[in-house]
């Protein structure tokens, strides 16, 4: 009962003056809440890398080697997937096709006129794991090829170009020589490429056979060990040895330098954003010392009746510790709701964890506690005749 008595009592004082402690609630939940953003943003970021990253590599247990070759047309066959399964170290090997973004000359009906353009192979796996790719209109991005007639998909943006002949769709143009019939239309972001097309048709514009110019190992103890294992392999009996040459792509080190430098730049907005905590603990102390004048006949009564400073100071420093506590709890639930429309806006995740909320409970805490103890020791300290007159 005593501290429900003391809560109630508390809450009663914050609303003698309800305009003043909402604006003084105010800046602090736009601190805090920036603070929750940036450190949120900062994680979803690394997140959005590690997984990126780990889908090149293979993982935490798993690496990738490429194939560079002299021409085209080889890389790593069947063959040398069975023997590398047949290493100790090694649990799977998957053959890969480098899905890097192509540059090509596009050809449209036969009229000279012509783009230089991006391409690249889509498939279901592409469109179920990338939200950047819609269709417009024409057929479904996974049926580009049916009844033995070439299509590709293109771009908004390039179907916009080519827009002066009227409705595109059906229409034949040329990639690399190559004749297709446009079969869809569809919309990305701005690293989309301008023609998707099926994987069959793709490595028919690279020139590519269809061999595998990258493979994904992955382990079973050792990475080191398994790497060497594999190299070794490679170098001395792989089926194309002689045809170009293998390499390790290990981007360990650089994935932790990135990390390192997203933390370090979410440390720094995440500083700056504390400053805006700073500048809002001096409208805590401007609004106690403001609390303090109006009811400096409240305390001289107290103080009569036999109140301590230390009560006088205690509950100055209890009325601001539940001001910033409220402000707290509520900008956290604020932005745990925001993230969820944000990321998807932004197309980064913002996570936000429980030492992320922790951190965003205690700083305004302990700067509310700092600027509320000065004002609160000087209402202590003040003669009761004075408070009385």
């Amino acid at each position: 009962m005593k501290i429900k008595f003391l809560l109630k009592e508390l809450v009663n004082s914050l609303c003698a003056n309800k305009r003043q402690t909402l604006l003084t609630m105010g800046s602090l939940m736009i601190g805090i809440m920036s603070i929750l953003l940036v450190l949120g943003l900062g994680n979803g970021v690394q997140d959005s890398i590690s997984r990126q990253i780990a889908d090149v590599t293979g993982g935490e247990k798993g690496f990738i080697v490429s194939f560079i070759s002299k021409q085209d047309g080889y890389g790593f066959t069947e063959k040398d997937q069975e023997r590398l399964e047949g290493l100790t170290s090694v649990k799977k090997v998957s053959l890969k096709n480098d899905a890097t973004v192509n540059d090509a000359i596009l050809k449209f009906n036969g009229t000279g006129k012509h783009e230089q353009i991006t391409y690249d192979q889509i498939s279901e796996k592409t469109l179920s794991t990338t939200k950047d790719i819609s269709l417009i209109a024409g057929r479904k991005l996974t049926s580009l090829t049916k009844n033995g007639v070439r299509t590709i998909a293109i771009k908004k943006e390039l179907a916009s170009k080519l827009m002066h002949a009227g409705n595109i769709l059906g229409k034949q143009v040329s990639v690399n020589g190559t004749n297709y019939d446009i079969a869809s239309i569809y919309e990305g972001v701005v690293e989309t490429p301008d023609v998707l097309m099926s994987r069959q048709a793709y490595l028919m514009t690279r020139g590519l056979k269809d061999q595998s110019n990258r493979i994904k190992v992955t382990y079973r103890s050792s990475r080191l060990r398994t790497e060497r294992a594999v190299m070794n392999y490679l170098n001395k009996y792989g089926d194309n040895s002689s045809m170009g040459r293998y390499q390790l792509l290990n981007v360990q080190q650089i994935v932790s330098q990135l990390n390192r430098n997203t933390s370090l730049a979410t440390d720094l907005i995440a500083g700056v954003a504390v400053i805006s905590l700073i500048v809002a603990g001096f409208g805590i102390m401007g609004s106690t010392y403001s609390s303090i004048a109006e009811r400096k006949n409240e305390i001289g009564l107290r103080r009569a009746f036999g109140a301590k400073r230390k009560d006088i100071r205690n509950q100055f420093m209890a009325e601001g510790l539940l001001m910033t506590i409220t402000a707290s709890i509520i900008s956290v639930v604020l932005v745990k709701a925001a993230s969820l429309m944000l990321g998807r806006s932004l197309g980064i995740p913002i996570i936000i964890t429980w030492n992320n909320m922790l951190v965003a409970v205690l700083i305004p805490n302990i700067i509310g506690m700092i600027f509320t103890f000065f004002p609160a020791m000087s209402a202590s300290k003040k003669n009761v005749l004075d408070l009385l007159r």
